[in-house]
Order: C-alpha cells, then structure tokens, then sequence
C-alpha cells in the first residue's frame, strides 16, 4: 500500500469546512431577530456628572434606609438588650452619612463650576448663525436635561433630609448627644446648599 504525503488530508484541515460558514451563521442569526451590537453609549460631562451625584444620593438613601431600620428595632425594644451594639452601629452609620454628605456637596461645587465654564465656552461671537443656532440648541438640550435630573435629585434630598431630622429627634429623645450634633449638621447642611442654589440657576 502507498500513501501519497503530497495530498492534502481533508480530515486533518483546521479551517472551517466552509468559507462562508460565519457569514451564513450571521445571516441566520439575523433572519431569526438575533444582532450583535458593538455600539458603546456614551454620556457628556454633565451626564456623567448627574450619574456620579445620583449614585451617591443612592448610597445614601440605602444607608439611611438601614439606619432608621435599626433605630426603630431600638425603639421597639423594650429589654434594652443589645443596645450597646446597636449604639455602635448607628454611629457607625452616621459616619458612612458624614462622608456621603461631603462628597455630595463637593460634587455639587464641582458641577456649579463645571457649568460656569461651559457657559464661557459656548458665548462666542455668532459669525455662523445656522452652525451656532444648532450647537445652541444641542447645548440647551443638555443643561435642561441636566436641570431635571438635579431638580429631582434635589426634591430627594429635601425628604430625605426631613427624615434623618425626624430621626435625629427620636434619638435625642431617647439620650443621644451625638444626635444633637447630627442634627447640627444637618442645618448646617441645608444652609450651604440655600447659598449655593443660585450657582445652580441658569443667567
């Protein structure tokens, strides 16, 4: 018997049996309602801007969340038993809340000056009345869209800072001192962001 090494062996190939295999694969997938999507979505500065302020008011309201769940196991507790742990997990809270309150107010710094730039940027001189009417528009667009997500982040903040005073106050009943300086706080907090609302507002 001979083997002839110069032929190819079919068996032993590695490509695909047909060229066009992948294609007829894609084409199938497509006939029945299947794509594959590479578009990747991208969001402008203030979008992400509003992302970042709405993820941290949602970390948050979930800390919050936990905290008043804690507070009224406290105050459903007639026994008193294991207070002393609760105590340390609602200054442990109040901590996590002290950060959060920062970087959302440095946040919102930053986007009231992020947003003073923009309006430098885009007052130019009209040489091109059609190209500049549609980047106004554009720009419009996106500071509305801004404004809406702030105003319903801001209407949040405002319940839920009403909250944490309520919850402030049962703590203070029931002895807290650090609550007393919570709520202190609190205050304080709501006065920086009153003097800090107009920065919001557009000229």
């Amino acid at each position: 018997m001979r083997i002839n090494f110069n032929q190819t062996n079919r068996f032993l190939q590695t490509g695909p049996a047909c060229p066009g295999f992948r294609q007829n694969i894609s084409l199938k997938d497509q006939k029945n309602g299947v794509f594959a999507r590479n578009d990747t979505a991208v969001l402008s500065p203030q979008g992400k801007a509003a992302s970042r302020l709405a993820n941290l008011m949602s970390q948050k309201e979930l800390i919050q969340m936990n905290k008043d769940s804690l507070l009224k196991q406290a105050l459903d507790d007639e026994t008193g038993g294991g207070s002393a742990g609760m105590k340390e997990k609602l200054e442990e809270y109040d901590e996590q809340l002290d950060t959060l309150n920062e970087q959302i107010a440095t946040e919102m710094a930053k986007q009231a000056e992020d947003e003073q730039e923009t309006e430098k940027i885009y007052q130019k001189p009209q040489n091109t009345p059609s190209t500049e009417s549609a980047d106004d528009s554009i720009v419009r667009l996106t500071e509305l869209s801004a404004d809406l997500v702030k105003a319903k982040i801001s209407g949040q903040a405002n319940v839920r800072r009403e909250g944490e005073k309520n919850v402030c106050k049962a703590e203070i009943k029931m002895g807290s001192t650090a609550a007393k300086q919570k709520l202190n706080k609190i205050s304080q907090m709501e006065r920086t962001t009153a003097n800090m609302a107009p920065l919001f507002k557009k000229r």
